[in-house]
């Protein structure tokens, strides 16, 4: 079996990669010596995971960096899995030992990212090369998700079959030619949608929610309006197949609105990517920036983030690039509640009172309005978990509803709308 010592310089073997990163690290708030010892800590419980099951470093740069498995014979596929799983679910102990050793009180978020292929080995990690890792480290953005891994189909077909049970297929990659698998994201996304409140519950009473307010997801392969919306909306009863159209109701209402009211944040662009932008757009009409801005503005921040991430890394096709955008997004429409995603698009969902309804009997509910063979909701159950992400809350002025920005209350909204 090969090992680290017997292979020669220039050798060919089967390298495997494991890139593991913190996201956001540039928002971690802490004096310098602390976040220098906060990431020294990350680093060396990284690297221990790794070198247990015969890995090496490849390389380092502070906020995260790489390490090589030998995938060729033996259980090298597995050790790469395993140590990527286990960067992951070892997270909340770093974080709580950096917590306590640094006073660095924000969470630490990673994304680990696997793929594998042959290279020419060399002593010097920095000196091996091969297309597959040039185009890995290039992408690796575009096919992770924060707090999971994700792995290519060239790791995951050679995982054991038990180990290869626990990733779900996620999402088909161009970037680096292949089908993406994840570990952690179903159970983020189902307990993000989970998190969507219908029903207030509260001294044995249930009433309807008074704020409207969504919780964003990212699709997997396969999925489909309809499974989504029945755990989003699982804390609305939905009885009988005569009514089945009730749910699709809501699904329906919930697509329309997250195509019509994508409303336009400005401060969800930098200054220094909005003025990117606008040179590259230079020569076009002053509407179409605008419009190809406005576009940008409103979209969820994981598709922003990986549209912004595409325009830097090829400059010379921005312009291009930020009009098909725009066509795509001329053409969207309501997508088909059976119809399964690709994988990776970035979906909103509603609460019923930011879909305009009340989920209870009563004049003007969403009872009154499609009572008619469409929607029984009999009654609420179970308790309905806090949310484990940020939602967004929006406050209603003249009949539409605004998003409320955490920094403003309600008066000032209000007066300044």
């Amino acid at each position: 079996m090969a090992t680290w010592e017997n292979i020669r310089e220039g050798e060919r073997v089967e390298l495997g990669l494991v890139q593991v990163d913190i996201v956001g690290h540039s928002q971690l708030v802490g004096s310098d010596r602390t976040l220098q010892e906060a990431k020294s800590i990350f680093r060396e419980q990284m690297e221990g995971i790794a070198l247990s099951r015969q890995g090496r470093p490849f390389h380092w740069a502070g906020d995260g960096g790489a390490f090589m498995f030998l995938t060729g014979t033996g259980h090298g596929f597995d050790d790469l899995g395993f140590s990527a799983i286990q960067m992951l679910q070892n997270l909340p102990a770093i974080s709580e030992e950096i917590t306590i050793r640094t006073d660095l009180n924000t969470p630490i978020a990673i994304r680990i990212s696997c793929d594998a292929e042959s290279a020419a080995y060399h002593p010097d990690p920095g000196q091996i090369t091969a297309d597959f890792i040039n185009r890995f480290f290039k992408n690796e953005r575009a096919i992770g998700l924060t707090n999971t891994v994700s792995i290519t189909e060239r790791v995951w077909r050679q995982l054991s079959a038990r180990l290869r049970e626990r990733f779900r297929a996620f999402k088909y990659s161009p970037e680096v030619e292949s089908q993406i698998y994840n570990y952690g994201g179903k159970e983020r996304q189902l307990e993000i949608l989970s998190s969507l409140r219908n029903i207030d519950q509260s001294l044995g009473s249930e009433k309807p929610t008074e704020d409207a307010e969504c919780v964003e997801i990212v699709a997997f392969a396969g999925d489909t309006l309809t499974d989504l919306s029945k755990t989003a909306y699982r804390d609305v009863i939905v009885e009988g197949f005569a009514n089945v159209g009730g749910l699709n109701l809501l699904i329906t209402k919930n697509a329309e609105l997250c195509q019509r009211h994508r409303v336009s944040d400005p401060q969800s662009l930098s200054s220094e990517d909005r003025e990117y932008i606008l040179q590259a757009l230079e020569t076009l009409p002053q509407d179409v920036r605008q419009e190809i801005l406005y576009v940008l503005q409103g979209m969820t921040e994981y598709e922003r983030e990986h549209i912004l991430h595409d325009v830097r890394r090829d400059p010379e096709h921005t312009r291009y690039a930020l009009l098909g955008l725009l066509s795509r997004h001329q053409r969207s429409h309501t997508p088909d509640p059976l119809q399964s995603f690709d994988g990776g698009e970035s979906l909103r969902f509603y609460n019923c009172t930011a879909l305009g309804y009340v989920p209870v009997v009563g004049e003007g509910t969403l009872l009154d309005h499609v009572l008619a063979g469409n929607l029984v909701i009999s009654r609420v159950v179970g308790g309905v978990v806090e949310p484990v992400v940020k939602k967004r809350v929006f406050v209603r002025i003249n009949d539409i509803y605004h998003e409320l920005r955490p920094q403003q209350d309600l008066e000032d909204y209000t007066n300044r709308s």
